[in-house]
């Protein structure tokens, strides 16, 4: 789509994220691996974070009398927080969600919650011999923009 770089919105919200908390690790798309985890000296994992991207996604409202590169797309982004306690896990994700919420990367729409199938959600992953525990808490986000027209208005 001509002016619009949805890798580069993303990389803007990363380098956002790594700013809002500098001393804890954040990976794009997926955990490391257990055995590169940082653990402190008690053996427990270090939080971290998470962000996961999904594709760009056409509007059901917002449609162009102009055709579909003047329509409105939108786009999301997972948090996901890591720890070694879950309450740990939800006050790093409910940080950065309230942190984001109302973020503009340029071209883009404010950062908001999604409200269709983005409820937030807390799980645990069991230790074993070789993983410490992690509780996880997510939270889905998205942003709207206009494909033909970054910067335009979109609600």
């Amino acid at each position: 789509m001509a002016g619009l770089d949805l890798v580069a919105l993303q990389d803007n919200i990363v380098a956002h994220v790594k700013t809002l908390v500098p001393d804890t690790n954040v990976y794009e798309d997926s955990t490391p691996d257990d055995n590169s985890l940082e653990v402190d000296e008690f053996g427990k994992v270090r939080p971290y974070v998470v962000l996961r991207f999904g594709p760009l996604r056409p509007s059901y409202s917002g449609k162009s009398l102009r055709g579909p590169r003047h329509d409105e797309y939108w786009a999301s982004c997972d948090i996901a927080a890591i720890a070694s306690k879950g309450r740990l896990a939800r006050l790093l994700n409910m940080g950065l969600v309230d942190a984001l919420i109302g973020y503009k990367p340029d071209g883009v729409s404010p950062m908001s919650m999604r409200t269709d199938a983005g409820d937030p959600a807390q799980f645990v992953v069991s230790s074993n011999e070789s993983r410490p525990t992690q509780f996880i808490a997510s939270t889905r986000l998205r942003f709207s923009v206009n494909a033909e027209n970054p910067g335009a208005h979109v609600p």
